[in-house]
């Protein structure tokens, strides 16, 4: 409250230093005490980190079923649409817009998002690739 009460007190003439964005000033400051204005820039790149973490992991996705067809795999499970991609797909948009929010919301630095999203898709495309696999060559009956 006290610093909101110094700036008030800024007289004609007073020596003060402003912040200007795109010829707006922005936030003014003086001794010390700070004041910002709604329409100050703000470093919220989080969002932007997921959406741009989604996208690499679409083109890690779409690179790894090229590589497939390539190979001879295309078009049998697990390497279909429906058994990995779709819920690859899914998968990898929640868990960039969770990762993305979540940081967005705790004020954490936006490269937490590909460091924590990466690690998380790869993992689950593994474990769902080797989860599609076993239960191709299961050969348990029935029961």
């Amino acid at each position: 409250m006290e610093a909101a009460a110094r700036l008030d007190r800024l007289a004609p003439g007073d020596r003060v230093t402003a912040v200007v964005w795109r010829g707006t000033v922005t936030a003014v400051a003086k001794d010390g005490v700070r004041q910002a204005s709604a329409g100050e820039p703000r470093d919220e790149a989080q969002m932007t980190a997921g959406l741009g973490t989604f996208a690499g992991l679409v083109a890690a996705l779409g690179l790894a079923f090229a590589a497939a067809s390539l190979a001879g795999y295309g078009g049998q499970v697990p390497w279909t649409w429906r058994s990995l991609g779709r819920p690859l797909l899914i998968g990898t948009a929640l868990t960039c817009l969770g990762v993305a929010v979540a940081a967005l919301l705790i004020g954490l630095p936006w490269w937490i998002v590909p460091a924590v999203a990466v690690p998380f898709v790869a993992y689950a495309a593994w474990q769902l690739h080797r989860y599609r696999v076993r239960g191709l060559t299961d050969s348990s009956p029935a029961p």
